[in-house]
């Protein structure tokens, strides 16, 4: 009997040990790149991800399944996967995988004020939560640091993949245009006529890489008369910089360094 019951104790108690120190881990398709990049950064790789979040993964690129909400019921199955993250539109495809009992963490539209929210959000889901931490501190002491003093801001058009469709004050990209030193020249991101370009007299002129080019925005009519053409002050944005919460402070620096 003493044997029996040593032995249960035994059992107990390294069922225990595995309970406390080697929890079951999360199998994650994260189909935000925002959430990709910090998955990784945490020491987390997903398990699957979508042909967008590529630009998020680095050199280790996991296994891709989809793209955007069209991703493969059939690899979901394959690699195990019991924990989805999705962008907070991807609302049928979050009702469907609750229904096959796939947990869903919601990913709102980052802004550098929430980043770290993020961060802590994607820590807690992961268990990482001392790691989470730290890149929260680290990424705000860097923001600080990277904040352009006070003063005026200078007047930015910054066109996204088409003529005319400007970035907003209101924006993740308005927020980056803000601390680097700039201030877009409308309040939310959309299409504005060439005659609104012209009467706000943009300073600096950003568009995206492989999307346009500076002789053919010069080209436009009225362009070359504002200050950002008579200047020189028209340059192209890596997409890899702007798409939100991947590169936040990298994107801030090169904002900076052409806006100086």
């Amino acid at each position: 009997m003493k044997v029996i019951n040593i032995l249960v104790l035994l059992i107990c108690g390294a069922v225990g040990c595995i309970g406390e120190s080697e929890s079951i881990q999360p199998r994650i398709l994260s189909l935000s790149a925002a959430a990709t990049n910090i998955l990784i950064r945490l020491g987390f790789p997903p398990a699957a991800i979508d042909e967008y979040g590529k630009i998020a993964a680095g050199k280790t690129i996991p296994p891709v399944i989809g793209k955007g909400s069209a991703v493969s019921r059939e690899k979901i199955v394959e690699l195990n996967i019991d924990t989805a993250v999705l962008w907070y539109y991807q609302i049928a495809l979050a009702g469907e995988l609750k229904q096959k009992g796939i947990r869903v963490e919601t990913v709102a539209p980052p802004r550098l004020a929430t980043y770290p929210d993020l961060i802590r959000q994607l820590g807690e889901l992961t268990g990482k939560k001392a790691k989470a931490e730290q890149l929260c501190k680290e990424f705000s002491a860097a923001l600080n640091k990277s904040a352009s003093p006070g003063g005026k801001k200078l007047r930015v058009y910054f066109e996204l993949y088409a003529d005319g469709k400007c970035v907003g004050k209101e924006s993740y990209i308005g927020d980056l245009l803000k601390v680097a030193g700039g201030e877009s020249i409308v309040r939310k991101t959309g299409l504005v006529s060439q005659e609104t370009i012209i009467s706000k007299s943009p300073e600096v002129i950003f568009y995206i890489k492989d999307f346009g080019n500076t002789e053919a925005i010069l080209r436009r009519p009225g362009i070359a008369n504002t200050p950002a053409a008579r200047n020189r002050r028209i340059y192209p944005v890596s997409r890899r910089l702007i798409i939100e919460g991947i590169a936040p402070l990298k994107a801030i620096e090169y904002l900076k360094t052409c806006m100086r």
